[in-house]
């Protein structure tokens, strides 16, 4: 089931590589910090800042907002803070 989300291709290994070196090194640290690679800001509501594995791997911020905005419309809210 998993594939069926990050597909098999070559590029996963390196997906995977780069995941697993941000949750050791914050399990060490404190820090999910890569070097050479984007910095991973902690999370806020004002920014939503996201890393997002993908071929590359980057920070977004509020990466999924027109999705998130259409879900508190759909349910007027009802989500408490997903819409806020």
């Amino acid at each position: 089931m998993a594939y069926e989300l990050v597909g098999t291709g070559p590029e996963l290994q390196s997906i995977c590589e780069a995941l697993s070196t941000r949750w050791a090194r914050f399990a060490w640290t404190g820090r999910p910090e890569r070097p050479r690679h984007a910095t991973w800001e902690p999370y806020a509501m004002a920014s939503r800042a996201t890393m997002v594995f993908d071929r590359r791997e980057y920070l977004a911020h509020d990466p999924l907002k027109a999705e998130r905005e259409a879900l508190a419309t759909a349910t007027r809210g009802r989500l408490g803070v997903m819409g806020g």
